[in-house]
């Protein structure tokens, strides 16, 4: 169950991402009156203080499909508890992912940032070129106390981590 959101100091974010030839950077302010709560590892991290992004490496993939299928990631970023929990990452539905992303993080008064490199190897060597558009999601899930209660997502609905149809693009640029 979701609690009602409380204005841009209980969730808001500014994030940035960029890219080189072998890795996606994200680096996301998230703006939190209570963060670092997640106390969650491995494919349960959505349940807390999290960053998920979706995206579609599949050139050829059906614009319109509702189900995530091969060439569509879904990465979870965790920012940990500041604690005992380390910030740490998942990728949901990829079976062979043996590690590789790097996830960082820390706090700020009024909220905490959490910077990632995401091979692209990891991510079956997709191939980035500069003009290219990918479907591209990003959500910043919010827990005050022991489970998220809150989520944002940039385009779409609560299933947009299943149906990439919700999805919106982002577009390689050099700058």
């Amino acid at each position: 169950m979701y609690n009602p959101w409380n204005g841009k100091n209980d969730l808001s974010a500014d994030i940035y991402l960029l890219w080189d030839d072998e890795n996606l950077y994200v680096a996301a302010r998230i703006f939190d009156d209570v963060p670092f709560v997640n106390d969650e590892e491995a494919s349960e991290i959505w349940n807390g203080d999290c960053l998920e992004i979706t995206l579609g490496a599949n050139e050829s993939a059906d614009p319109e499909r509702t189900f995530i299928q091969n060439g569509d990631y879904q990465i979870g970023l965790s920012p940990g508890n500041n604690k005992d929990i380390k910030p740490s990452e998942w990728i949901w539905r990829k079976d062979d992912y043996t590690g590789g992303i790097e996830v960082a993080s820390g706090s700020f008064e009024g909220g905490y940032v959490i910077e990632s490199r995401i091979p692209f190897k990891v991510l079956d060597d997709f191939k980035p070129q500069a003009g290219k558009a990918i479907d591209f999601n990003i959500a910043v899930d919010d827990a005050d106390k022991d489970a998220r209660e809150i989520q944002f997502v940039w385009s779409g609905s609560k299933n947009f981590y299943i149906d990439p149809s919700e999805w919106g693009k982002a577009i390689f640029v050099i700058p």
